[in-house]
């Protein structure tokens, strides 16, 4: 059995993204489908902090980790 994440791998290897490329194409699908407003990771999180949206204990981790990856590879492509 193929996991998802392992389906996003296979993915930007037959597009040959890049991975700051591939990351918002990872962040726009987990957005999608989980009906959230098209907010930058941190300001999400933020609006949540202030009432402005709800999100579950599971999505702010996936944020918080999200951000962690993404300063990550921008650190790493600099």
């Amino acid at each position: 059995m193929t996991l998802p994440t392992q389906n996003l791998y296979e993915q930007m290897f037959m597009k040959q993204e890049e991975p700051i490329d591939f990351l918002v194409t990872i962040y726009e699908d987990y957005l999608s489908k989980h009906n959230l407003p098209k907010y930058d990771a941190s300001d999400m999180l933020h609006a949540h902090h202030i009432g402005e949206i709800k999100l579950h204990d599971g999505q702010i981790g996936w944020l918080n980790n999200f951000i962690r990856l993404w300063d990550f590879v921008s650190e790493a492509q600099n």
